[in-house]
C-alpha cells in the first residue's frame, strides 16, 4: 500500500529542501526559523510534528510558504487539522 503524502508531509518536504539548497546546518537553519536546534532536527527526523512556533517561524523566514501553511492549517488529507 502507498503511503498518502500529507500537507505535513509536503511543507517538512520544502523546508528541507531550503536547507539543502541554501547548504544549511541544522544549527544555521535553525537560527532562520528562530527555533532551537532540536526543534529543527526533531522536526525534521520525524520526532515531532510541525508545531505552532515553527509554522510561526515558517510564516516569518519563507512568507513565499505562506500557501503550504495555510494547507497544513486547513488539515491534512483526511481532514485532520493537525495540532
Amino acid at each position: 500500500m502507498a503511503k498518502i503524502i500529507t500537507n505535513t508531509d509536503r511543507l517538512l518536504t520544502k523546508l528541507i529542501q531550503l536547507q539543502q539548497d541554501g547548504k544549511y546546518s541544522d544549527y544555521k537553519f535553525a537560527r532562520i526559523l528562530r527555533v532551537p536546534r532540536s526543534t529543527w532536527q526533531r522536526t525534521r527526523s520525524g520526532d515531532i510534528r510541525i508545531g505552532v512556533k515553527v509554522i510561526r517561524s515558517v510564516l516569518r523566514a519563507f512568507p513565499e510558504l505562506s500557501a503550504d501553511v495555510l494547507l497544513l492549517l486547513k488539515g491534512d488529507n483526511n481532514g485532520n487539522a493537525n495540532h
